[in-house]
Formats: structure tokens, sequence, C-alpha cells
């Protein structure tokens, strides 16, 4: 078949032989490949040093009948050195990558993936102790595979949520206090968190929006479309604290883990390599 080319990032490799590796990569215009380098460990003229974890390449790929394609050269566009110079920023990079491996079907186009992921690698250089890009880059993640949780309204009842704290029973989206009266041990989300939460997901899902074929991954209330007006009186006056970036964190593990069915094992590292 005819060699193609197009724009990777590496998410994941391993040994095949002494001389050939087997690379997984998030390409913009074929989705999640895996591919066989031949000779990948001795070649520096096809490969050179673009075959790290998390590095944007450039990739010349050969389709093949079987489900490894067979990757014939990379030209690295970037390979974010500065964000490995910080422990923090590559634990969250390999949690990023190890979310995109499981979200990602093989062979779909994602374009909105692919861009959502640079868009982090890139933040995390700038500021690899800030909260808020990997949040949202989660956020993005739910809402491209269908998962994105109603946050605006009340999962049970449909009553409008945000102004007030709220209770997680489900991996749907939240559940205002009268509804979560008998749940047990429901997950709660201060009136601050969630309108944070809101606030970036709806980032996430205009990032996404600019691909043409993205889903639409969340329902927006129909009437008064929450405007900055509107949105005036529950909107956070400053940035998060470490409570409520502690609940945000508690509630998308409690997603991931509802729709994987596990938790990564790149979670428990970022724990470890946060200041």
């Amino acid at each position: 078949m005819k060699t193609v080319a197009d724009d990777a990032v590496v998410t994941l490799r391993r040994d095949f032989s002494e001389a050939d590796r087997v690379i997984e990569l998030l390409t913009y215009r074929h989705g999640k490949v895996s591919a066989f380098a031949v000779k990948a460990k001795n070649s520096r003229k096809r490969f050179g040093g673009g075959l790290e974890l998390g590095s944007w390449l450039k990739v010349w790929l050969r389709p093949r009948a079987s489900a490894l394609w067979r990757l014939e050269k990379v030209e690295l566009m970037d390979n974010f050195s500065q964000l490995r110079q910080s422990l923090e920023a590559t634990s969250k990079a390999m949690y990023a990558l190890a979310v995109c491996r499981e979200v990602c079907p093989e062979g779909e186009p994602m374009p909105g993936a692919f861009s959502s992921l640079i868009r982090l690698m890139k933040s995390l250089q700038k500021a690899p102790h800030a909260a808020a890009p990997l949040l949202k880059f989660e956020l993005a993640m739910l809402c491209y595979a269908g998962w994105a949780p109603q946050l605006h309204s009340c999962e049970h009842c449909n009553a409008d949520v945000l102004g007030e704290s709220v209770r997680v029973c489900s991996s749907e989206g939240v559940v205002c206090t009268n509804c979560s009266r008998h749940a047990d041990n429901p997950l709660v989300l201060s009136k601050e968190t969630l309108v944070l939460l809101f606030m970036l997901q709806r980032q996430a899902h205009a990032d996404l929006s600019t691909q043409t074929h993205v889903k639409r991954c969340f329902q927006k209330p129909e009437e008064g479309e929450l405007s900055s007006q509107s949105m005036s009186g529950v909107l956070p006056k400053q940035l998060p604290d470490e409570k409520q970036l502690s609940e945000m964190r508690s509630f998308l593990d409690k997603l991931w883990l509802a729709h994987l069915g596990k938790e990564l094992k790149a979670r428990a590292f970022m724990d470890e390599m946060a200041p």
C-alpha cells in the first residue's frame, strides 16, 4: 500500500526484538495506530531520537492488512524537552498519554483528541504546576468519548443546579440535594467547584468544536443560554483553592473509574510526583 504522511504523538513503545520496536501513535488523520519500526534502535537516519514517549512527530506510515502498520521514518517536530525537566509535568504528560490509549479507538480519526493533547503538552511546558490544563484535557477526552457528564442540571429531576452544592452518584452527571437524600456516600461538590468544572467543560467543548466532525457531547440549556450576565452570581472570584482542586480531581477519578473499570497506573505516578 501507498505510504501516508501524518502528524503523531508517541503514546506507547515496546521492544519487539533486539533491534525492532512496536510504536503506538495517536495521529491527527488516522487516529490511534500501532506501527512496526524495523531496526528502530539502530537507524538514526530514519528515526533519530524521535521515538520518545510524548514526542510530536511527522510520520511516514505504510498501512498493512494486519493490525500493525509499518513506520518508515519520522521527523521530530517537538519533544517538549522543557516539560521533561519537571517530574510533575512529566507525570501529568504520561497520565494524559495513558488516557489517550484508553479512550481513542484504533484507526478512527480523532483530530480533536490529537489537538487537545498537543495543547496540553505546550501548556505543561509553560506552567508545569498548573492544574487547569490537565483538568480541561480530561473533560475534553470525556466529551470526545461521549462520556461528558451533565453539570448544569440534576440528572434526576433536571433542576438547574449551578450556584449550589451537588452530589455525584453516578458517571452521568450531578444530583441536587433533594434527589440525593438516599444516596450512599456520594461525592460532594461545592457550588464553586461545580461552576469551575462547568466552565472548563464548555472551554473544552469549544476547542473540540473547531474540528468539523466532533460530536455534540453535552446538552446546554435551551432557554436562557448561560450568558456571562446570568453566570455572574456564581462565577468564582479567584483561582481554585486546594479544596476545589481536590474535589475536581476526585470527580474526574470517579468518572474514569466508572467508564474504564479500572484506575490507570499513571494516575498513581502522578500523585507520587505531586509537590
